[in-house]
């Protein structure tokens, strides 16, 4: 999914607008493209939603990531996953 516009997008605005963004909007490749401090960003947000949507995200994030993202990614994700009360496996899943 192309996203135009996203580029000049914050940290912040992503998170104060992501009220209004439909379920299948990405932010994973916005987070792998985009400075590392603006995918740890992103990372915590698709944590905060936890959506099965967002997990997947996280996901390939931690997957795809430079290592200290990667890192960060997999820690959020457990993090998520714990919240729903699932396993970092089954998160990933």
């Amino acid at each position: 999914m192309q996203m135009k516009g996203w580029e000049t997008f914050t940290p912040a605005s992503v998170l104060s607008n992501w009220t209004w963004m439909s379920e299948r909007t990405e932010l994973d490749p916005l987070a792998l493209e985009r400075s590392a401090s603006f995918g740890k960003h992103c990372a915590g947000v698709l944590a905060d939603i936890g959506s099965d949507s967002a997990l997947d995200q996280l996901h390939r994030i931690a997957q795809r990531a430079i290592p200290g993202l990667r890192q960060t990614a997999e820690e959020t994700l457990a993090w998520a996953a714990k919240r729903r009360g699932l396993t970092f496996d089954e998160a990933a899943d």
